[in-house]
């Protein structure tokens, strides 16, 4: 049967959500306010299910540096990295997108890699797009731009080159999309396309 771990610092949405350290990682997302709303936080929480009898262990990890929601992480090279996303959603109109990315090493988050270079940023600035590792590389895709175009752009992260490479584009522009990797490819499942009705497609792509 299944079991069932709470915790306020799980009512969030257009979170990141990893594996990390032995231990499931939320990062960022958008969580209830005090007036009843909802607005991006910068929360870093961690913890540990454990499957028989629902009980957790949960810390508080080093906050990003700002708050961000439609983010993406992952890890590589035993490193949490996360890129992308936006810091506040307006009232109207779409929000401002970031292409910057952070990754956490000693209990902190920091911009710029060992040797002290500045970690790539995005080609394209977005959010809510689809994330996942196939090969030791990052994968981006679709997602929306500051003006709220729903987009078709790949990305390929290479921590090595520290280097996001623009890759040939998905043949449909998603957003709110999953990638998923199997055998070397990536598949894109799901999302809105840019008329905002939800898709049945399934993509491939090989990194």
């Amino acid at each position: 049967t299944g079991r069932t771990v709470e915790s306020a610092f799980f009512q969030r949405t257009g979170l990141a959500a990893v594996a990390y350290d032995g231990r499931i990682t939320l990062l960022g997302g958008e969580m209830p306010t005090a007036a009843g709303g909802t607005a991006s936080t910068d929360s870093v929480v961690t913890f540990y299910p454990d499957v028989t009898t629902g009980w957790s262990e949960l810390y508080l990890l080093a906050p990003l540096p700002q708050p961000r929601a439609g983010l993406g992480a992952a890890t590589l090279a035993d490193q949490l990295f996360v890129v992308g996303g936006y810091e506040v959603a307006p009232a109207t109109g779409s929000p401002t997108a970031t292409p910057s990315m952070w990754v956490y090493r000693t209990n902190a988050w920091v911009a710029t890699t060992p040797n002290g270079i500045p970690l790539a940023s995005l080609n394209t600035p977005r959010h809510s797009f689809g994330s996942t590792v196939v090969d030791g590389k990052w994968v981006v895709a679709g997602g929306l731009d500051s003006q709220g175009r729903v987009l078709d752009s790949v990305e390929v992260y290479d921590p090595a080159s520290n280097r996001w490479t623009i890759a040939a584009p998905m043949p449909l522009a998603r957003v709110h999309l999953a990638l998923a990797p199997l055998n070397g490819r990536v598949f894109a499942v799901g999302g809105y396309d840019a008329d905002g009705r939800p898709l049945r497609r399934v993509d491939v792509f090989r990194p």
